[in-house]
């Protein structure tokens, strides 16, 4: 499975209730490794990313996710618009960019470039 922001998972891996103060061999690091990072790209969902995960933007299904929310919210609001004092809800657009450290506009590294 691809990492799609691997600079975010260091501090998230160091602080990981699991993580072993070291590992005993080349397997054992990788085996943990894999495990860790299935299940942070496919199970843990992000505020930045509108709690999709990363593995639903990164392999397209973010539209899909977010048309089912905005169903669910279509149908709660119809059953109970009394609980909905704005009106129907909307959800907020996918971002188009996510930074952990945002390069300056004169960087000469770009997205893209990479």
């Amino acid at each position: 499975m691809t990492i799609p922001i691997p600079e975010a998972q260091f501090k998230t891996i160091k602080y990981q209730a699991d993580y072993p103060a070291t590992f005993p061999s080349y397997q054992h690091a990788h085996a943990w490794a894999h495990t860790f990072l299935t299940a942070y790209n496919s199970d843990y969902y992000h505020s930045a990313l509108h709690l999709l995960t990363p593995a639903a933007v990164h392999y397209g299904w973010a539209d899909q996710v977010q048309a089912q929310r905005q169903h669910v919210l279509q149908l709660a609001y119809t059953q109970h618009p009394e609980r909905f004092v704005r009106g129907l809800p909307t959800l907020a657009p996918l971002p188009t960019e996510v930074w952990i450290n945002q390069p300056s506009s004169g960087s000469p590294i770009s997205i893209n470039a990479l």
